[in-house]
């Protein structure tokens, strides 16, 4: 194999693995104009693989065939020349560029024409380069087949021109560009005049092929792998700052909780202090008027009066506290307050309760099976019901016709009680916050605004839901709690607790708390007080009392530890016990209460509920020691 045979050879493989490199780059996002390349290289392959056929020894008619090809392959790597430095710098294409490349292309066919005599003569011209062993036969170019050359020369002059003035607005790799069009320029003009016989030196395009196009594509090369390592590089920063705004996003959303927190505390205490105060400030006026009195010897005439004024004004203080929490956490609900129970007879009390503060104006219907029950606390649903039919009463406005309808059906084991109004339903802020502590759409000193809450809270401690669903037609209230069976002898009459109940330890670390007890129980039972777990369990292995009343919230573990230690010892005594709390169970203590069905009453004490709940236990202790 001569030189000039592999050195084509070369040339076309170098070609060729560039065209397909260059195509591969241009898939990738915002190298298309890479793709142009292609064409270049892979036009100067072809040209490289016919420049072979000039020193082989073949027919004149294979000679000129070849060389028709490879002169077409040269106008289109002009062509591809012009329209890859277009690409590559971004301007739009001048007409006269457009005129240009239209022509190159024209003259590709005309190469391509097998007509006889248009581009090329029927002779071969051959001559030797001794000093490299060579001879070339080749094809001898028609006066238009000569000015074609003109053309492929002019176009390459006016690609490096394009790309010289490309350089002054940042273009990359300029000179690489300009070195490697001018070598093909420089070969081109040497290999033309070649062909026309002026000169009689080696065919030099597949060199300059060779160098050009295999310098452009490791450029290319560099250039991927250096913008692979600045993706890379930009990849990892923005993962950074990423993380970083992460972290200050999570930052100030934690800034924001607090400060949410912060308000709804603010509101909670004022809510509070408005409601609480104007009780408290009633009683404290009392309690200083009877103090007085004291003082003189001789209590005032209205010593009564300002008595049940200041009861009304504890009890109503302890409804709200209790109110309060039962907006904010879920009770403790025990087995032995959520039964079965019918709900007909529920709705009917609330109703009647209810009916005060309905109206003239509003009237009522009540579809309620009489056989349907519902796993509830009577005393805290018929609570639940009379809030929400006041509410819907008081969402009619006064001289209008209103109606407020009742409603309740079972679906398998879940039972859908409606309350429904024809009201003027809620706004999108009211809906939004009616379930908000203290919130209320009502004139000053109407409403505590606890209505709902309350009545949420209460609802989800029977394991129940309550939706609302509003529209200017009215409102529908549903309260869905889970069916229920009644229950033989559900309602059975209350014993006298003074004949059942004779002694009681009350357990309080709170001496004030636990003397009152002892002076509200003291007249119908004996009363002991124990101020610490450690002395109350002392006191119960001494001696047995009927019913134990033991706070929750106490040091030493309080009451929890207090009734795991006497289970233990004794699960009879333990069975006595009632817990009493002046806030909600912590969950540990909720979750104590529910396992063992414990007995839970809120301070302030009232006293025939104390007393009903400890007839009940005793007599079902008294019932499993006969066992």
């Amino acid at each position: 194999m001569n030189p000039a045979i592999a050195l084509s050879l070369v040339a076309s493989v170098v070609g060729a693995l560039v065209s397909l490199l260059s195509l591969r780059f241009g898939s990738a996002p915002g190298w298309r104009p890479y793709r142009s390349f292609a064409w270049v290289a892979g036009s100067a392959a072809l040209y490289c693989a016919c420049d072979s056929i000039a020193t082989v020894d073949v027919p004149r008619s294979a000679i000129i065939a070849v060389t028709h090809a490879q002169n077409a392959a040269a106008a289109i790597h002009c062509a591809a020349w012009l329209a890859y430095v277009q690409g590559r710098l971004g301007d739009a294409p001048r007409p006269w560029h457009g005129i240009l490349r239209n022509t190159v292309l024209v003259l590709a066919v005309l190469w391509l024409l097998p007509a006889r005599g248009l581009m090329l003569t029927d002779e071969v011209m051959g001559f030797q380069v001794s000093w490299l062993g060579l001879h070339y036969e080749l094809a001898q170019a028609t006066t238009l087949g000569a000015l074609s050359f003109v053309v492929f020369i002019a176009t390459v002059v006016v690609a490096m021109v394009l790309y010289r003035h490309g350089a002054r607005r940042g273009a990359r790799d300029v000179l690489l560009h300009l070195v490697a069009m001018g070598a093909i320029l420089v070969a081109a003009v040497n290999d033309s005049l070649v062909a026309s016989g002026v000169l009689h030196t080696p065919l030099l395009l597949s060199l300059a092929f060779i160098g050009t196009v295999g310098a452009i594509g490791g450029a290319f090369t560099n250039d991927f792998v250096a913008s692979a390592r600045e993706l890379e590089r930009l990849s990892t920063e923005l993962e950074t700052r990423i993380a970083k705004r992460t972290s200050e996003l999570l930052e100030a959303e934690s800034a924001l909780l607090r400060a949410e927190k912060l308000a709804a505390v603010g509101q909670l205490a004022a809510g509070v202090a408005h409601e609480i105060n104007n009780p408290a400030g009633a009683l404290a006026a009392n309690l200083a008027y009877l103090s007085e009195g004291v003082v003189r010897g001789r209590l005032p005439p209205d010593a009564r009066e300002c008595l049940a004024e200041s009861e009304e004004a504890v009890a109503r203080i302890a409804k709200i506290v209790a109110q309060l929490l039962d907006s904010g956490l879920e009770p403790a609900t025990t087995a032995d307050s959520v039964r079965s129970v019918l709900l007909l007879p529920v709705v009917e009390t609330a109703l009647s309760m209810a009916n005060a503060r309905i109206g003239s104006h509003v009237t009522t219907s009540v579809d309620v099976a009489a056989t349907l029950s519902v796993q509830a606390d009577e005393s805290l649903l018929v609570q639940v019901l009379v809030n929400l039919m006041v509410n819907a009463a008081q969402a009619i406005p006064k001289g209008r016709a209103g109606h407020i309808a009742v409603r309740a059906t079972k679906d398998r084991d879940r039972v859908r009680l409606a309350i429904e109004d024809n009201g003027t339903g809620m706004s999108p802020e009211t809906e939004r916050r009616m379930f908000e502590p203290f919130f209320t759409t009502k004139a000053h000193g109407e409403g505590t605004g606890l209505g709902l809450s309350v009545s949420l809270g209460i609802v989800r401690s029977m394991r129940g839901e309550l939706k609302v669903r509003t529209s200017t037609a009215g409102t529908s209230v549903e309260v869905n709690l889970a069916a229920g069976e009644l229950l033989p002898a559900q309602r059975a009459a209350k014993t006298a607790a003074s004949s059942i109940i004779r002694s009681v330890l009350v357990v309080d670390d709170d001496v004030a708390v636990a003397r009152a007890v002892r002076r509200l129980l003291g007249s119908k039972m004996n009363v002991e007080v124990a101020d610490s777990v450690g002395l109350a369990l002392s006191k119960l292995f001494e001696q047995p009392y009927d019913l134990i009343l033991s706070d929750l919230q106490m040091p030493g573990g309080g009451g929890r530890r207090f009734y795991q230690e006497l289970l233990a010892v004794s699960p009879d005594k333990a069975r006595r016990v009632i817990f009493f709390s002046g806030g909600s169970p912590s969950a540990a203590d909720a979750e104590l209460i529910v396992r063992h069905g414990i007995p839970f009453l809120a301070k302030p004490l009232v006293v025939d509920d104390l007393l009903a709940m400890a007839c009940r236990i005793v007599g079902e202790s008294a019932a499993h020691a006969a066992q």
